[in-house]
C-alpha cells in the first residue's frame, strides 16, 4: 500500500517536472515580447514553480476526500416587479412660472404699526416683513377706502405727511436731505420724489396739516409753516437737546427736553415751560397727549386751542386702528363693515370750556393709549399656498393635486374690503349674503422687487385666492359668480375663463400647468386643465373628463394623470379599531385605472383594473414614480407596474 502511494507521489513529481519546464520556455517568450503585466504575471508562475521544485521530498499523507457539493436552496419567491413609470412631459414654462428653487418673499406686512400718520384725505402706515424688519411705508385712502405702497427714499430716517394744496409725503435722509413728493399718488410711483433742500440730520420731526417742526442740538427748534419749503430756526432755552417734538394741525406744538421737562409753543415762535409732568408723550390726528403702560377710560391731552394740559375722557375706542386694514390674508374672513377710522378731523382734541373745574395742569399720566383700542395688533402671515382635500368614492383621494413647488411671489388678500350689514345683523363681519360695496385689493409682493397692489374688477369679491407658483387664481363670491381671474407678479388682475363648480382647489406643475374642478356628476369628476401659457391666454384651458374619474395629477405640458375607478366587487375595507374612520360606514372595494390625458391626443393607458382593498387617502406623482399614501398609519408605498404596492417607504 505504502509502495503504491509513493510510486503514485514520484509520478507526480515528474509531471510538475515537465509542467514547470514548459512554464519556463513560456515565461521566456513573455519577457521578450509581452508588457511588464504580463511578466509580472509569469513571474508568479515562476515561483510557484520554484517552490514545488525545492520542497522537500517527503511522503505525504494521502488528500483528503473532496465533499459532495449541497445543492443551494430553491428560490420559491416570486421577482419584485418594478415601479411603475409616470411620464413626464416636458414644456416651455409660462412666463409666470415660478423658476425651480423659488423661496416665498416675507409679507412686508407682518408688523403693522396701530398708528398712522394723518393727511385730510390720506393715511401713512409704516410696516416691517417677519424676517430681517426693514420697514415699508403705505397709504390708505379714506375715500376709495384703497391700499398703495409708497416708494419712500431709499434710506430715510423720518417720514412726514404734511397738507398743503395736497397732502404729500416729506421724506428726511440720514445725510440731511429733504425730499417731498407732488401728492400721496406720486408717492406711490418710482421716482415720484424730488430733493427740496438740507435740514438737521439728528433732528427728531413731527408735521401735520402745513406744519414741519424739528428739533435737534443744543436748544434748537426748526419750524415750517408751508409743508417744507422754508424754515425758521428757534432757540429755546431748554438746557439740553430734545428728543422728542410733536406739532398738532392747529399749530398747537410741544417738546421734551432734559429730565422729561415739556416746553411748549403755540406757532413756533415763542416757547415756554409747562407746568404739566406726563410719563409718555405721542399724537393721534389732533390729540397731543401722555401715553404710558397702565389702563384707564381716559387721558391727559392739550386742550384744543391752547397748550393747557387737561383731563379728557378717551374718545379713541369707536374709532378702530387703521392697521386692521393691513392685515393679510388668503380670504375674505374678517372683513368688517365700514368704520370710522382716526383722521385729522376724528376726533378733534379736547376742549378746556369742557373740563372747566380742572384749574390746574394735572401732574401725572391717566391712561395708555394702548387700552383704547390701538395697541400693537398682530397679524400673522399667510404662506398663500393651499390644500384642499376631497373625500372621493373607494379612494378617499384628493380630486385634484400634485407638486407644489414654492411661489416667487407672495399672493395675499387685504383686509380693506367692506361691506353694508343685512337687515337685523349686529355681526361686524361681512358674509357672502352682504352687499359688498367694495371689494378688497390683493397684495403682490414679487422676490427681489417693490411690493405693489391690485385691484379686483368691479363687483367682484374675491372669496379665496388660490396660488399656483408664480400666479394666484381667484373667484368671485356670491350666486350666479362664474367668472374667475388670475394675478402674477406684475399685479394685473385677467379674466380666465367661466367656473360653475365647488369646492374651490387647484393643481399645479411648475412649468405651470394647472388643474382647477368643475364639478362631478354620476360619480364621474372633470376638472379644468391649464396648459403653460401666459396669464390670460384665450387657449389656455380645456375641459378634461373621463367616465369614472375621481382624481387628476399634472404632469407637465398641459398633460394629466387621470386615475379612474372600476366597478366595485361587492368586498368592503374593514377599518380597524382606532382608525378616526372606525365606525363609520366603510366603502366598497373596486378597481383602479390610470390614465394619461394629453392635449390634442387620444388617452393612453398605463394600468387596468387593479384592484383596490385597502384605503388609500392618496395618490401624488414624484419625479417618475406613484405614490400611494394610506388611510391607515399614513404609511407611503411606490405603486409598481402591475398596480401591487411596494414596502413603506422610510
Amino acid at each position: 500500500m505504502w509502495t503504491r502511494t509513493f510510486v503514485w507521489e514520484l509520478e507526480q513529481d515528474r509531471r510538475e517536472q515537465r509542467r514547470c519546464r514548459s512554464v519556463t520556455a513560456k515565461t521566456s517568450d513573455i519577457v521578450r515580447g509581452m508588457q511588464r503585466g504580463s511578466i509580472l504575471i509569469a513571474a508568479a508562475l515562476l515561483m510557484g514553480c520554484g517552490a514545488k521544485q525545492s520542497a522537500p521530498q517527503e511522503p505525504a499523507p494521502p488528500p483528503p476526500p473532496v465533499p459532495k457539493p449541497v445543492p443551494a436552496p430553491s428560490d420559491s419567491s416570486e421577482p419584485v416587479p418594478p415601479p411603475l413609470v409616470i411620464p413626464r412631459f416636458d414644456a416651455r414654462p409660462a412666463p409666470w412660472a415660478s423658476p425651480s428653487g423659488s423661496k416665498l418673499p416675507p409679507n412686508p406686512l407682518a408688523e403693522v404699526e396701530d398708528r398712522a400718520l394723518e393727511g385730510r384725505r390720506y393715511q401713512l402706515v409704516r410696516a416691517s416683513n417677519d424676517r430681517a424688519g426693514t420697514k415699508s411705508y403705505w397709504s390708505y385712502d379714506t375715500e376709495s377706502g384703497k391700499i398703495a405702497y409708497l416708494h419712500v427714499p431709499i434710506g430715510a430716517k423720518h417720514v412726514l405727511v404734511t397738507r398743503t394744496r395736497t397732502d404729500r409725503v416729506l421724506a428726511i435722509g440720514a445725510d440731511g436731505m429733504l425730499y417731498g413728493s407732488r401728492d400721496f399718488p406720486g408717492a406711490a410711483k418710482a421716482r415720484g420724489f424730488e430733493k427740496l433742500g438740507a435740514v438737521a440730520a439728528d433732528a427728531v420731526w413731527d408735521a401735520a396739516d402745513q406744519w414741519v417742526v424739528g428739533a435737534s442740538g443744543r436748544d434748537v427748534v426748526h419750524v415750517s409753516r408751508d409743508g417744507g419749503k422754508r424754515f425758521e430756526q428757534v432757540t429755546v432755552e431748554a438746557g439740553g437737546s430734545f428728543d422728542r417734538v410733536l406739532v398738532r394741525p392747529d399749530g398747537a406744538m410741544v417738546a421734551r427736553g432734559a429730565a422729561s421737562k415739556l416746553w411748549v409753543s403755540q406757532g413756533g415762535k415763542r416757547w415756554k415751560p409747562s407746568t404739566a409732568t406726563v410719563s409718555g408723550l405721542d399724537r393721534v390726528g389732533g390729540w397731543i397727549l401722555s401715553v404710558d403702560s397702565g389702563c384707564s377710560s381716559g387721558h391727559v391731552a392739550m386742550a384744543r386751542g391752547t397748550t393747557k394740559w387737561i383731563s379728557a375722557s378717551d374718545p379713541f375706542a369707536e374709532y378702530p386702528s387703521v392697521a386692521r386694514l393691513f392685515s393679510t390674508g388668503a380670504s375674505t374672513a374678517g372683513f368688517v363693515r365700514r368704520a370710522k377710522y382716526v383722521t385729522l378731523s376724528r376726533p378733534p382734541s379736547p376742549t378746556f370750556r369742557a373740563n372747566r373745574e380742572i384749574r390746574d395742569e394735572p401732574n401725572a399720566a391717566v391712561s395708555a393709549l394702548g387700552c383704547a383700542g390701538h395697541g400693537p395688533i398682530e397679524h400673522p402671515g399667510a404662506s398663500g399656498t393651499f390644500h384642499q382635500t376631497l373625500r372621493a368614492h373607494a379612494l378617499g383621494m384628493r380630486g385634484v393635486g400634485g407638486p407644489n413647488p414654492p411661489s416667487s411671489t407672495r399672493f395675499e388678500l387685504l383686509s380693506n374690503g367692506e361691506c353694508a350689514p343685512n337687515k337685523g345683523q349686529q355681526a361686524p363681519e361681512c358674509s357672502d349674503d352682504n352687499k359688498y360695496t367694495k371689494p378688497p385689493q390683493i397684495l403682490v409682493v414679487p422676490s427681489g422687487s417693490t411690493p405693489r397692489v391690485a385691484d379686483a374688477p368691479t363687483g367682484c369679491l374675491p372669496s379665496e385666492l388660490r396660488v399656483v407658483g408664480g400666479m394666484a387664481l381667484f373667484k368671485c363670491a356670491g350666486a350666479g359668480k362664474k367668472a374667475f381671474y388670475s394675478v402674477t407678479s406684475d399685479a394685473a388682475v385677467r379674466i380666465e375663463g367661466e367656473l360653475d363648480a365647488s369646492p374651490w382647489a387647484t393643481g399645479h406643475d411648475d412649468d405651470g400647468t394647472v388643474i382647477v374642478p368643475a364639478g362631478c356628476k354620476d360619480g364621474t369628476c372633470a376638472v379644468l386643465a391649464r396648459k403653460p401659457a401666459p396669464a390670460g391666454a384665450r387657449d389656455a384651458w380645456r375641459v378634461v373628463s373621463h367616465p369614472g374619474a375621481i382624481g387628476y395629477r399634472p404632469l407637465g405640458g398641459g398633460a394629466l394623470l387621470v386615475v379612474v375607478r372600476g366597478p366595485g366587487d361587492g368586498g368592503s375595507i374593514e377599518w380597524p379599531e382606532g382608525s378616526e374612520l372606525h365606525g363609520k360606514v366603510p366603502p366598497q372595494t373596486s378597481t383602479m385605472t390610470l390614465l394619461v390625458d394629453r392635449p390634442d391626443e387620444p388617452p393612453e393607458q398605463l394600468l387596468a383594473g387593479v384592484l383596490i382593498d385597502r384605503a388609500i387617502a392618496d395618490l401624488d406623482v414624484e419625479g417618475d414614480r406613484l405614490i400611494a399614501t394610506m388611510v391607515i398609519a399614513r404609511s407611503r408605498h411606490i405603486v409598481s407596474s402591475d398596480g401591487t404596492l411596494g414596502p413603506p417607504l422610510e
